[in-house]
Formats: C-alpha cells, sequence, structure tokens
C-alpha cells in the first residue's frame, strides 16, 4: 500500500495553539489523514515503534519563534534526534542554511511560515514525508546531540561575547537591559524574556525590560517576591529551571506566567554591589513544553553578570553625577576664588568667590580677557617677561572694580576639556596654602622615596628569605653532620673505653661504669634521632623517593600516621630543591596529625615536562574554607605559610582546599630546574639483604693464625678507641688503619688482610663505594659495614656492595667482634652471589 491508499495518525503539537488547531483542522480535511493536538513525549518518539492504537505516524512541529541563528537548528536538533516518524517543522526561517541544517539533523521538511504555504501543501509535503521515511536514514542520536550542543555552546558564548561588547559600549542601562532580554530569546529560542527589579523593600519584582509580554506589563510590580519563580530564584541563590510550570510543586506560579500561557523556563540571580540585596532576576520562558540544558543555564548566568555590570557602572554614573554636583557646589562654596579661561584668555567660568575679590559679577567676567583683571594671566604673554607660566605660583598686582588694585597671589593649571585646553586659576591669599603645598610636596618627595626604599627592603627581603632557606638547609645539615661526624663519634669512643673499664671494673664500680655506659647509649640514641630528623641521611645517600618512603615509615612509627606513597622513580636535579620538597612533605604530613582527624594519609610524588609534584590528601575532618593565611596560623615549624613564600620564590604553585568533612588537599608544584630527571635507583627489598644467620659457635674453628684487620674510619678519636678495642683480642690481629675509601683500597691491595672494618660515611669515597670495588677486585676479602646510621636503607646499600655485615657503632664492642669473626670463618664469594645478595646498581 503506498502513501495515498492508507490513513495516518498526525500528531500536532507545538505554540501558539489557536495555529495547531487551525493546521489539524485543515489536515483532517484529507481522507487519510487524522489529526490530533497534544504535546508530544518526544523519548518515546526515540524507541521502536509498537502497533497500537495511538501509534504517531508523524509530527507537525510548529514553532512560534523565527529560526535564524544555529543554537534555534541545535535546539530542534537535540530535539527530534533520533525520532522513529518524519517530524515536518512549521516556523519562520530566516536562510537557507538553517534549513539545510535542520534538514541534515534529522528534520523531514520545512515549511516557512513567512511564505504563502496552503492547507493542501501542507498536506503534500506530510504525504511526502510519510511515503519517503521508509528510506530515511536514521540519525546517530548521540552524535546528533553532541554537535548540536557544540554548536549552541558556541553561538551562546558568542553571543555572551558581543553582548559584553555591546554593555561596554552603551551608558544607558535601559538599552543594555533591553539588548539583554533580545539576546536571551534569539539565542535560546523563546517567546518571552525578562529582566525584573527587585523594590528596595524586597517584597516586589518590577519587569524593567522583556520581549513577547503583553501591552501594558513593563515598569509596573507584576509579580510578588514571596510566591513566584522569580522569588524562588532570589530565595534560592542560584539558577532555577521549569521544565513544565503546570505541575511544578516547588513555588506557586505567578499570575503573570499562567495568563501567557508560559510551561518551561529558565531562570538566574542578576547581582548587585550590595551583597544583601540582589539587583533582580533574569528569565526565559517558553509557551512549548521544553528541556533546559546546563550549557542553556550557564548562557542565561553570563548574559545576567553582564547585567550585573551594568548596573554597577550605573550606580558609578549616577555617583559620578552625584560628584560632580558636589563638586559644583564645593567650588561655589570655596573660599579661593576660581577663573577658567581658554587659551585666548577669554574668561568661561568664576565662582562666587572669584566675583567678590574682582568686584565684578559673573555675567560680567564671563567673556572677558584674563588680562583685564590680571595682566600676568595673560596666556599669550611670554613667559621670560612675565608672563604666564603653567604650574606658577606668585605675588603680582590685580584689579578690583571700583575699589582700585591690591596684591593677589595666584596658582595656574591646564585641564583638557574634550579636545580643547583651559586654564584652571585659583587666586587668593595664599601665603598659609604656600607652606602648605611646599609640605605636601616634601611629603610627596618622601613618599616617594620611602616607597623605593620599601620596594628595595621588599626585594631584600624576598633574597633574604632565600639565604635564609638555603641556609637553614645549610645548617641542618651542618648540625647533623657535627651529631653524627663529632658528638656521637665521641660518645661512641667513650662507651668503648668505658667498656674497658667496665671489663677491668669490680663491684660498685661495675655498677658506676654500668650506669655510665646507659647514660652513652641515651646520649647516643638521642644524637643519632636528633641528626636523623635534622637532615635523614637516606635523603642525600638514596635520593628524595627513597627518602619519602622512610619519611612514611617515620610517620607510622612515630605518629600512628599510615601513609600511602605514591612517587615516580626521579630525582630533582637541585639538592636544595631535594631538601625543600623534603621538608615540606614532613611539614604537611604533620599537619595532617595534628589537625586532621585521621590516622590515614596519602603522599603523591612525580613529575611532568615542566614541573615536580608533591601532593599530600587525607579524608579527615577537614575545615572552613579560608585563606591560606588562616590555615597558617594553626600550623608550626615550617609552616604553610613558609611552604608557600619559599614556593614563590622558586616560581612554583602552593594550592591547599578544604572543606568540613571533605579532608585536606595541599598541592605544591615547582618548576623542574634541569631538563633531565636523575635517575635513582629503586631501594633493595630488605628480604634480599639479611645478613647471615649463622651463630658464631656453629661455624667451623680451624683457624691458626689471627684474623688480619685492616679498620677504616675518617674519625681519628674513634679510629683509635676501635683498635684500643681490637687489640685486647688475641685472635685479631689490626693490620692497618686508613682515613677513607680510597686509602681503605690502597691499604687492601697492600696487606691483604682477612677482614676490612668498613665506616659508611667518608669524604673523598665513602663506605659503600669502597666496599664495592674491593669485593670487585679482592673478593677473598671480607668486608664488615660500620655507622652511626641505624636507618635500614643506609644498612641496606651497605649490604648490597657486598659487606658481609652491618654493625652500628654505638652497639657493645663484642657485636663487631662476632662479625670480624663470622666474615673471617665464611667463606667469601664473589660481589654477585656472596650470601645471596644482589649487587646494587
Amino acid at each position: 500500500m503506498n502513501a495515498a491508499q492508507r490513513s495516518y495518525d498526525v500528531w500536532v503539537t507545538g505554540a501558539p495553539r489557536e495555529q495547531c488547531e487551525r493546521f489539524s483542522t485543515a489536515l483532517a480535511e484529507r481522507s487519510n489523514m487524522r489529526t490530533h493536538v497534544a504535546e508530544i513525549d518526544w523519548d518515546a518518539l526515540r524507541k521502536p515503534r509498537e502497533n497500537d492504537e495511538r501509534a504517531v505516524d508523524a509530527v507537525l512541529l510548529c514553532v512560534p519563534v523565527p529560526l535564524q541563528t544555529a543554537t534555534d537548528v541545535a535546539t530542534l536538533g537535540v530535539l527530534v534526534a533520533g525520532c522513529t516518524v518524519p517530524v515536518v517543522v512549521v516556523a519562520e526561517v530566516v536562510g537557507e542554511a538553517a534549513r539545510q541544517a535542520l534538514c541534515l539533523g534529522g528534520v523531514a521538511d520545512v515549511l516557512d511560515t513567512a511564505a504563502a504555504t496552503t492547507h493542501d501543501e501542507l498536506a503534500d509535503v506530510l504525504e511526502r514525508a510519510l511515503a519517503e521515511w521508509s528510506q530515511h536514514k536514521p540519525i546517530d542520536v548521540a552524535q546528533a546531540r553532541l554537535t548540536a550542543t557544540l554548536t549552541a555552546r558556541v553561538v551562546q558564548q558568542r553571543a555572551v561575547a558581543e553582548f559584553g561588547h555591546f554593555a561596554l559600549s552603551h551608558f544607558s542601562l535601559a538599552e543594555t537591559l533591553d539588548e539583554s532580554v533580545r539576546v536571551v530569546s534569539q539565542v535560546l529560542g523563546v517567546e518571552l524574556a525578562t529582566v525584573m527589579e527587585l523594590e528596595p523593600q524586597g517584597t516586589q519584582l518590577f519587569m524593567r525590560a522583556g520581549t513577547g509580554w503583553r501591552a501594558g506589563t513593563l515598569g509596573r510590580p507584576v509579580v510578588q517576591a514571596q510566591a513566584s519563580q522569580a522569588g524562588y530564584t532570589l530565595r534560592r541563590e542560584a539558577p532555577v529551571i521549569v521544565e513544565d510550570l503546570r505541575t511544578e510543586t516547588r513555588f506557586r506560579p505567578s499570575p503573570l506566567l499562567r495568563e501567557h500561557g508560559i510551561v518551561s523556563g529558565i531562570s538566574c540571580i542578576i547581582r548587585s554591589p550590595e551583597p544583601a540585596r540582589p539587583y533582580g532576576v533574569l528569565g526565559a520562558h517558553t509557551q512549548l513544553k521544553r528541556r533546559f540544558t546546563h550549557d542553556d543555564v550557564n548562557f542565561l548566568q553570563a548574559v545576567g553578570n553582564i547585567v550585573a555590570d551594568a548596573v554597577l557602572r550605573e550606580q558609578v554614573a549616577q555617583q559620578h553625577q552625584d560628584s560632580e554636583a558636589r563638586l559644583r557646589a564645593v567650588i561655589d562654596a570655596a573660599v579661593d576664588g576660581i577663573v577658567v579661561f581658554d587659551e585666548a584668555g577669554s574668561v568661561e567660568m568664576v565662582n562666587p568667590a572669584a566675583e567678590r575679590i574682582f568686584g565684578l559679577e559673573r555675567g560680567t567676567m564671563v567673556g572677558m580677557r584674563i588680562g583685564e583683571c590680571v595682566p600676568e594671566l595673560e596666556p599669550h604673554r611670554d613667559p621670560e617677561n612675565g608672563g604666564l607660566a603653567l604650574g606658577d605660583v606668585g605675588e603680582v598686582i590685580a584689579h578690583k572694580h571700583g575699589d582700585g588694585d591690591f596684591p593677589l597671589e595666584f596658582a595656574v593649571s591646564e585641564a583638557t576639556l574634550g579636545t580643547r585646553r583651559v586654564y584652571v586659576c585659583i587666586v587668593r591669599d595664599i601665603s598659609e596654602r604656600k607652606r602648605a603645598e611646599r609640605a605636601i610636596h616634601a611629603l610627596n618627595e618622601a613618599l616617594a622615596t620611602q616607597a623605593t626604599e620599601h620596594e628595595r627592603t621588599a626585594q631584600r627581603l624576598s633574597e633574604l628569605t632565600k639565604q635564609l632557606t638555603e641556609a637553614e638547609s645549610r645548617e641542618r645539615r651542618r648540625v647533623a653532620y657535627m651529631l653524627h661526624d663529632y658528638f656521637q663519634q665521641i660518645l661512641v669512643a667513650a662507651k668503648m673505653a668505658n667498656e674497658g673499664v667496665r671489663r677491668d671494673a669490680t663491684g660498685k664500680l661495675d655498677e658506676r661504669v654500668a650506669a655510665v655506659e646507659k647514660l652513652l647509649d641515651e646520649a647516643i640514641s638521642a644524637s643519632r634521632d636528633l641528626a636523623v630528623d635534622l637532615f635523614p641521611p637516606v635523603l642525600y645517600d638514596a635520593g628524595l623517593v627513597a627518602a619519602l618512603k622512610w619519611l612514611a615509615t617515620r610517620m607510622k612509627e612515630q605518629h600512628a600516621l599510615e601513609v600511602e606513597l605514591e612517587a615516580c622513580n626521579g630525582e630533582p636535579g637541585s639538592e636544595e630543591l631535594r631538601a625543600f620538597l623534603f621538608q615540606a612533605a614532613g611539614e604537611l604530613l604533620l599537619n595532617v596529625v595534628k589537625h586532621g582527624g585521621t590516622s590515614r594519609a596519602w603522599l603523591r610524588f612525580f613529575a611532568d615536562d615542566q614541573s615536580f609534584v608533591l601532593e599530600v590528601i587525607d579524608r579527615g575532618v577537614g575545615c572552613d574554607p579560608c585563606s591560606l593565611t588562616e590555615l597558617a596560623m594553626k600550623s608550626d615549624v615550617f609552616g604553610l605559610l613558609s611552604i608557600q613564600q619559599r614556593t614563590k620564590l622558586l616560581d612554583g604553585r602552593f594550592e591547599v582546599r578544604s572543606a568540613p568533612g571533605e579532608g585536606f588537599h595541599a598541592r605544591l608544584s615547582v618548576p623542574r630546574q634541569s631538563p633531565e630527571m636523575t635517575p635513582r635507583p629503586e631501594p633493595i627489598a630488605t628480604s634480599d639483604l639479611e645478613e647471615p644467620a649463622l651463630e658464631e659457635d656453629s661455624l667451623p674453628s680451624t683457624r691458626l693464625a689471627p684474623i688480619r684487620v685492616v679498620l677504616v674510619d675518617d674519625h681519628a678519636i674513634l679510629r683509635h678507641a676501635l683498635a684500643a678495642a681490637l687489640d685486647e683480642i688475641e685472635e685479631i690481629e689490626l693490620v692497618g688503619e686508613a682515613g677513607d675509601g680510597m686509602d681503605a683500597i690502597e691499604q687492601a691491595k697492600k696487606l691483604h688482610p682477612d677482614v676490612v672494618v668498613m665506616d659508611v660515611s667518608m669524604p673523598r669515597m665513602d663506605g659503600i663505594e669502597a666496599t664495592r670495588r674491593i669485593r670487585e677486585q679482592l673478593p677473598g676479602i671480607a668486608v664488615v659495614g660500620l655507622s652511626m646510621h641505624e636507618d635500614d636503607g643506609v644498612r641496606r646499600r651497605m649490604l648490597g656492595a657486598g659487606a658481609r655485615a652491618y654493625i652500628p657503632k654505638g652497639g657493645p664492642p663484642e657485636a663487631l667482634v662476632s662479625a670480624i669473626r663470622r666474615a673471617a670463618r665464611t667463606p667469601c664469594a664473589s660481589t654477585s652471589s656472596a650470601e645471596g645478595v644482589p649487587r646494587e646498581t
């Protein structure tokens, strides 16, 4: 059966209702068409058609506004995209491009109401659309909606820019308001738009501009603020979208909207300089049922913001006019005489004081030459011969009408009025004022000098802050170095000497020596903890990533804070930058401990092409949004504000976000100081670097010759104490000493000892590198690591280099002796397989 042989159900929808009913009646005259005037469920039309009695064969959509912009086309494109029946649009179409875009977007055909379209032509178009629909290629709904949305967004943004330019170039608020409703109506494709102003009492809204409303609506109170969409918008302080006013429950629709048959709409606040009372509401309304998008809301709010700026400019202009009126009143009330004359010397304005000074009325003085009263003020007179000089202040003889000559002091300045230059002369007995002017001039110079000095001071403070940051880092390292390389070494040496006394002591002396030994242990532990807290050695021995891992462990041990670390395998090239990032991470985690109210935090460190980024996040109690300065008042030690200032010195950014119940998020980013990241080796797993679990008694005791030992330590005091302790052991022979890693290698090659007791931290070459080289070049020599550091990372690196054991210096001498015995009795292998310890690369 072809299109002419079957009957169709045609649904007519849109606005105005009268036009829909007229088209429906005309189409019903065709014997093969049954028409219905009703609203359409567009979502249902996108579903597969079901065989029911109320199935829709075609839709005739009447659009009441002209289709002249891409936004209009985009709006209809979103509406009809994906429909399973043909949709014919009847509207005033401006431009062939809009018509083609509608057809490409899924509309079956478009009839222009501006043309003389007969009812027969309308019926023919519908029948043709029905006949061709079977060959119609379905439109990709998602793609059509995306294209339509992006098109509408571009048009809306362009319209906002053009309206903003219009508002800036027009000083009339009324013109700006009228243009705003025109733009809203055209871009959003609605029949009605309005700007309503809230009266000072806050009970009524006046319509200040509108389009599509009935005559007599503008300029009068039309809406009660307590019960209406506009009032609800004001109370909610946010945009409001109404999909169907007839079923609205959030507020009571105003009579104004009901009278105009409004079905859907959106509204937003127009703010004012007074935070407590907004200017009013901007609204867009349509008689069609429509779903407005977030882009529509953003567009409307952008227009509302421009209107708010125009309101502010209007208020500023009014204030300027008031200021001019006040200025005129001040000039008229001034004690000084004020005379304004042009370049020809013709007087244009005088104030009452000038009238009194010269004894002439304003009408007489205006138009006369200034030289008739004060010859020296003649503009064309040569300044070198006593004539007018701009900015000159002097005393002259003037003439007062009817009262002869009198002394007069004056000051002349130049001003521009439009395209003309004029001179403003102030006349009076100005002896007091001259002194004031001189004082003011001196004060201005002093202020300028002071401002320059303040700028220099600020620059110097910035430089000092940077130097302080570097000095703090250097001082931390210096103090840690002194604690480790001097104080701790002396304590350990004292403890070893005390051990020797204790072995020879008896009775109460033994108890006192034990007490001294306990105190020495506590001093060593305290100084070691202090040195680590000041400057953890892992930061410089293993790099920032390893130091952050150590920090996470430290936080758990000391503060029960579980820190989940995400870090890239890379390092900043600057030692100062690594120290700053490490200190910042520690301070931010302490902030979580003190104020977060949580036992879990996330620490992230990564890098991109431009920056290094450090983040600390928790999901704790959070706090009210406030400035960084206020947050910093809750912190101590390094301080959030200090982090911000130091980040600025590095040309970086420091951001803090927090809200009650939403935790705390700090993000620090600093520019990379080198184009490449310096790779660092990943820390070796502890399980892979355990020392041999051999009991001393379980080793074969077949050695007859003493164990030959070379002692390596850069601290002479401690080295002598260790030598004295080892000399007391009969089976150990101390054959040599060295003060750094390079000397240790030479001594090992020269003396071929059984065991090298190797300090970790030494100048020229540290113990880790020296151990690695000895094990590579002299695999038969065992190495026992010795260090003040009890850090597990340092121990793993020493064992990874090939050491057979790692002994803290603060431990009992017996532990070192036992380690030497085990190392000498255990067969040595190459560093690639010794004790199952993988070499560090």
